[in-house]
């Protein structure tokens, strides 16, 4: 039952970051109306471009971000009702305990949120609003600290008890992608779309 309502609080979180994405959207629209625009040195206005590769990556690791920190969430909840599944032949169901048990708490409050901030922030960034570059950058870090805090209480990959070295090294590895993310997000040509500078028409005397 509690899993069958958390999908649903997820479904609705979705629905949630997209229409406030497409709201924000529009209130800076309307912020920005009358406000002179970009134009090229024959006076024409110029025709938003599509994002750079590097802008390009950014978004789509932060839509799969978005989608992991789900699911994880998800994985959350379970381990929480139900136990997480442990071992490699013969599997068997593990209750968190301790340190443990927090950070599942833990990943089934943040993720959700972690979640929302990247998709949105992804649909703003692809529109060039400025608030989406703050949006990824804080799903991101959310992200970052579950994973690093994940990595010192999660079990081992394949077997209930702790992590060792090589599960560590493999939990603080996949971090790298929303560092990456964040990185990509603040790089000058991901500034230049999302915080655009107009240019006039040169004048000569």
């Amino acid at each position: 039952m509690i899993l069958q309502v958390l999908l649903g609080c997820l479904v609705f979180a979705f629905a949630l970051a997209i229409g406030g994405a497409f709201w924000a959207m529009r209130v800076v629209d309307k912020r920005v109306a009358g406000r002179a625009r970009p134009m090229d040195v024959q006076g024409k206005v110029v025709v938003s471009s599509a994002p750079g590769k590097v802008l390009s990556l950014a978004i789509g690791l932060a839509l799969l971000g978005g989608l992991a920190s789900a699911l994880q969430a998800l994985d959350a909840v379970q381990a929480l009702a139900h136990g997480y599944s442990a071992g490699f032949i013969d599997l068997y169901v593990v209750i968190p305990e301790g340190w443990q048990r927090v950070y599942y708490w833990l990943a089934a409050v943040v993720d959700p949120i972690a979640t929302i901030l990247l998709i949105g922030g992804a649909i703003l960034v692809i529109a060039r609003r400025w608030p989406g570059q703050i949006l990824l950058t804080t799903g991101c870090a959310l992200a970052v600290a579950v994973g690093v805090f994940g990595s010192a209480v999660k079990p081992a990959l394949f077997v209930g008890g702790p992590a060792g070295t090589v599960d560590r090294v493999v939990y603080l590895a996949l971090l790298a992608f929303p560092i990456a993310t964040i990185v990509m997000t603040w790089s000058p040509s991901a500034t230049r779309r999302c915080r655009p500078q107009p240019t006039y028409p040169h004048v000569t005397c």
